[in-house]
């Protein structure tokens, strides 16, 4: 019995060790949301990571500074895209080369041929992979538990803890793939404070999201210090144990402590467990906050919601990630608009459409363009919608079209936007820009304004507008 409990008190003292491996080792996670799912679990030094980036994309995220490590996630995001296979191929080697002295590993894709692609250029490095076809998938194209995943990525590094952690980044915040960013937190997740925002200039200004993180990490750090004090009282009641020769009160001492300690830690763990569920139930039922709530119930709680602020422009606001395992519903700001990922429907099926929804002067992501475009005003430039001059793919307004400096006659500005479809992209996104700062950015924030011309108006716009337009947007990323 005595050595039982002398065991178990060296198993606790490894559980309630650190977590993290040497200082010396920083570790930089970069990719799609595979990657942002990862780096749920590992806290690395460094994310850059964004739902839906393909390899073109990945390949323009700030990969600067030194790191020992690097973990990659790409290509499951690049099957469809316009670009070709050495095209690709120079994209993977631009993504290693921000790193070309770190320690990396490769996550292969489901996707047979990008596995093949991917794998190729990891083998020219001599780089370490692992395979997520040998791991459950409930979609195809993410794993089921990223814990697991992460667990094999870091045996693949030769590590067994997580990265120490450090600063989390955003995915390149001047290049989009669309650049849909979403901050969340779970189980370990890492940020300068339990709020991240409103640090004098340092983080971005609070928003409804930065509550639930907030929330979600103290009750995480409350239930870490919990379990951690019981498994010290556990750990010193078992040494008493040990060393009461015989002695019955120090043993009914000792084996009553265990026994209440373990009730503590259970009921711990279970309200944790409720609260949790209550929260997510809570934030996720009404859609049009714009906070994005997600839950991934096989890699414990993880709570997903866009960050940027809605006090002022978003332009060029940056927003630090501990990287999304779940899939995420809003759209960011950027520098440069990158490529729609969208395929459903008739606008991406056209290609001078999409080009012109890529090219955008506004920096709107892609996605979000097309998802109003196609999801929302249906995709006909023909067809005026409200009786009011709508006109285009865009169905913008005349007072809109003038405002866009397109010059003329209701009728002649409507022909100059049939006619040129940039000209009409160009105007859809502005006004999509021009909305930012007062609506915000998140997707269903976007239709709300496109709509209505007000924010958080979902339930008053028209057949639905915000829930078929995120209904098609989460068919893109």
């Amino acid at each position: 019995m005595r050595i039982f409990l002398l065991s178990c008190i060296v198993g606790m003292l490894a559980l309630t060790g650190p977590l993290s491996v040497s200082a010396a080792e920083s570790v930089l996670v970069i990719g799609d949301s595979i990657a942002v799912g990862t780096a749920s679990v590992l806290k690395p030094t460094r994310t850059a990571a964004v739902v839906g980036a393909n390899s073109r994309t990945i390949a323009g995220f700030d990969g600067s500074g030194t790191f020992t490590q690097m973990v990659i996630s790409t290509g499951s995001n690049d099957k469809g895209q316009n670009f070709s296979s050495a095209q690709q191929q120079s994209y993977l080697r631009s993504i290693r080369d921000k790193q070309p002295n770190a320690k990396t590993v490769w996550i292969l894709p489901y996707d047979a041929e990008m596995k093949a692609a991917v794998q190729a250029v990891a083998a020219s490095y001599g780089d370490a992979t692992v395979d997520l076809s040998q791991l459950p998938s409930s979609d195809g194209l993410h794993p089921r538990s990223y814990s697991t995943l992460a667990t094999s990525v870091k045996t693949a590094l030769g590590t067994t803890g997580a990265a120490t952690q450090g600063t989390n980044a955003t995915g390149n915040a001047s290049t989009v793939g669309a650049n849909d960013t979403a901050n969340t937190v779970g189980s370990g997740s890492g940020f300068f404070g339990l709020v991240p925002c409103g640090n004098g200039g340092i983080d971005s200004a609070c928003t409804l999201c930065h509550f639930v993180i907030g929330m979600a990490n103290i009750i995480v750090q409350i239930r870490n210090l919990m379990v951690f004090i019981g498994l010290v009282v556990i750990t010193g009641m078992a040494i008493i144990y040990i060393v009461s020769a015989g002695n019955e009160k120090m043993i009914t001492l000792a084996k009553n402590g265990i026994k209440a300690t373990v009730i503590g830690i259970l009921v711990v763990l279970f309200a944790w467990f409720i609260v949790n569920v209550v929260m997510f139930f809570i934030f996720n039922a009404k859609s049009d906050l714009g906070i994005g709530i997600t839950f991934q119930g096989t890699n414990g709680f993880v709570f997903a919601c866009s960050t940027t602020s809605r006090a002022g422009t978003s332009t060029g606001a940056s927003s630090r990630t501990t990287a999304t395992g779940a899939s995420g519903g809003d759209a960011t700001t950027a520098a440069t608009v990158g490529t729609t990922t969208c395929t459903n429907g008739r606008c991406a099926k056209d290609a001078s459409v999409v080009t012109a929804v890529n090219s955008n002067t506004s920096g709107v992501p892609a996605n979000t363009l097309l998802s109003i475009i196609e999801g929302g005003e249906g995709c006909n430039k023909s067809l005026s919608t409200d009786g009011f001059g709508s006109c285009g793919y865009s169905q913008a307004l005349p007072r809109i079209r003038t405002w866009c400096g397109i010059t003329g006659t209701a009728a002649e500005t409507c022909a100059k936007i049939q006619k040129d479809v940039q000209m009409d992209m160009n105007c859809a996104a502005k006004l999509i820009k021009s909305n930012y700062a007062r609506c915000g950015t998140g997707i269903q924030d976007v239709a709300s304004c496109y709509n209505t011309c007000c924010a958080h108006n979902c339930a008053k716009a028209t057949n639905n507008y915000c829930g078929r337009v995120q209904a098609y947007y989460n068919t893109c990323i």
